[in-house]
């Protein structure tokens, strides 16, 4: 594992200094990692969504290959980004659809995994514009937060393997995604949905 996430990191280094191939080589070493994570994530999406899980996975790596000017130290730097850009996918295939609905049913993204770590009711589906925001505030509030939801909701990351990434305790992970949760909860909970789809 060690060796991998180092491989990683080199590429990554690699690539910034100027060699495009090394990012395909990065891409080829975490597939089935990205595959997994587009999956799950997708498998949240209404059921006519236009994104698969390969198209999940090429949009953020044409999106990545903008980013090659980034100093990189380790590899949780690349899965944070990712992570983000993930989001930002998904923000603007409901942005798209929303738009292109002029006004008819909010773009939904269900969150059915997200919703039972926040054990808060959820009679409706909760729009990924909304989560978007309520993200967008927690990292306002504190980054390392908002970082930790990142990988755990959008990569589906574990408290062990988010506190690897992170260079810190599973305990330290398991006590800010607690904290992170109830957070999120009272924003769910007083969110004007109809205010975020036209914000």
């Amino acid at each position: 594992m060690e060796s991998k996430q180092a491989d990683i990191t080199s590429l990554l280094q690699q690539w910034s200094g100027g060699n495009e191939e090394a990012l395909d080589d990065v891409l080829s070493i975490c597939w089935g990692d990205l595959e997994r994570i587009a999956r799950k994530r997708l498998s949240q999406e209404r059921p006519d969504h236009t994104l698969d899980t390969c198209g999940m996975i090429s949009e953020a790596f044409l999106r990545l290959r903008t980013c090659s000017q980034i100093s990189w130290q380790h590899r949780s730097q690349f899965f944070g980004l990712v992570a983000e850009i993930m989001r930002r996918i998904l923000v603007d295939h409901a942005r798209a659809r929303l738009t292109h609905k002029r006004g008819g049913e909010f773009a939904v993204f269900s969150l059915c995994d997200l919703q039972q770590s926040l054990r808060v009711p959820a009679p409706d589906p909760i729009d990924v514009l909304g989560l978007h925001i309520g993200l967008d505030k927690l990292q306002r509030f504190d980054d390392s937060l908002a970082q930790v939801v990142k990988l755990r909701f959008f990569l589906g990351l574990t408290a062990n393997e988010v506190a690897t990434i992170l260079s810190c305790s599973p305990t330290t992970i398991k006590r800010k995604w607690t904290f992170a949760r109830r957070w999120l909860a009272r924003e769910f909970a007083t969110m004007d949905l109809q205010r975020i789809n036209e914000a």
